[in-house]
């Protein structure tokens, strides 16, 4: 609940207006400066709004400061006019230094970018498709891969449970390239699968959809190189690595095999 007495809501209102306009300001000048901009544009705004009215007395032509009662949180606006400009900057400096790490992660793994773009083909259905792929055939995988889970999920855990709910759908995308197979999937509830027993179970059974999806690839040999990726909003929870005839292993830090796999459509472009 936000408390405000006078104008003191506005506040919160030039917070707003000074990161839309840093933002756009930020992806022209950099973030430092649109940090800058905004966090000034705010506190200035904040300033005019929150400043003495400054009377004088028509007799003895003494100038009187009137303070404003306007506050936000219980805290006098013209505290908020510092706080507003510093926070921009110090806003710039930590975008000015996600910014280089973006960089440098892109420069070390040149599949970061196509793996991104890919990942956020799954993060909801937006009355589009629920199966992609960067090929025909694998996107015929993805649906194969989707159908398999649905199937194999149903058989193994309680429906009417809280686990998973039957209607929705597990929204999928297949990257294929010379070198191997991956089936990036976003499951729905994934944080309802809450002990070890559940989702080593999930697990099994993405494993043994992709398993199954890989024979839209007729030509694909036993030991072809597998990746399946099981994710819920965010973040993936669960990465496995192995071969088509073989145990996977789950990977701790998971994203990094889904840059190394997505290089060869990365250099192709």
């Amino acid at each position: 609940m936000i408390i405000w007495s006078g104008w003191g809501i506005l506040t919160a209102v030039f917070a707003v207006i000074g990161m839309v306009v840093g933002g756009m300001v930020g992806a022209v000048a950099g973030s430092l400066v649109g940090g800058i901009v905004g966090g000034g544009l705010a506190a200035f705004l904040n300033h005019l709004v929150a400043k003495p009215t400054v009377l004088t007395d028509p007799q003895s032509m003494q100038q009187v400061k009137v303070k404003k009662s306007n506050s936000l949180f219980f805290i006098p606006m013209t505290f908020f006019t510092p706080i507003l400009a510093i926070g921009g900057i110090v806003i710039g400096v930590a975008g000015m230094v996600a910014g280089k790490h973006d960089k440098e992660m892109d420069a070390k793994y040149p599949g970061k970018k196509v793996f991104e773009q890919a990942n956020e083909r799954i993060d909801s259905l937006k009355g589009g498709p629920s199966v992609h792929g960067n090929t025909p055939e694998a996107e015929k995988a993805a649906e194969a891969f989707q159908s398999a889970l649905g199937m194999i999920h149903n058989m193994s855990f309680d429906v009417g449970s809280k686990a998973q709910p039957a209607k929705e759908k597990f929204l999928t995308y297949c990257h294929r390239d010379s070198g191997e197979i991956v089936f990036l999937c976003h499951v729905p509830k994934i944080s309802s699968y809450k002990d070890a027993e559940a989702k080593d179970g999930l697990a099994k059974i993405a494993w043994q959809a992709a398993i199954i999806a890989t024979k839209e690839f007729p030509e694909v040999a036993g030991e072809m190189p597998l990746i399946v990726g099981l994710r819920g909003f965010s973040s993936y929870q669960t990465v496995l690595k192995g071969t088509i005839g073989s145990e996977p292993t789950n990977l701790e830090k998971g994203e990094v095999a889904f840059y190394e796999a997505f290089v060869e459509e990365a250099k192709a472009e």
